[in-house]
């Protein structure tokens, strides 16, 4: 059970990473676009934070699993 909680908080922190990584790339998008329309501009805002929100909670949860895997029980 431990290696399994283990291997599956490994995945899951990949995947919060990635999230951060695709909210990074929204961010650096947004502010690099010289010519766009106002909703190119809120949809990649909303992108932005709806996937550094979602990296961030997946990337804690993934720690968790890691951390649980390893305790004594």
């Amino acid at each position: 059970m431990k290696k399994v909680l283990l291997i599956i908080g490994i995945i899951v922190i990949v995947v919060g990473i990635l999230a951060l990584l695709r909210g990074g790339l929204a961010g650096y998008i947004g502010r690099h676009t010289l010519d766009a329309s106002n909703s190119f501009y809120d949809r990649n805002r909303r992108i932005m934070k709806i996937y550094l929100a979602m990296g961030t909670i997946i990337s804690v949860l993934g720690v968790l699993c890691v951390v649980g895997s390893r305790l004594k029980g």
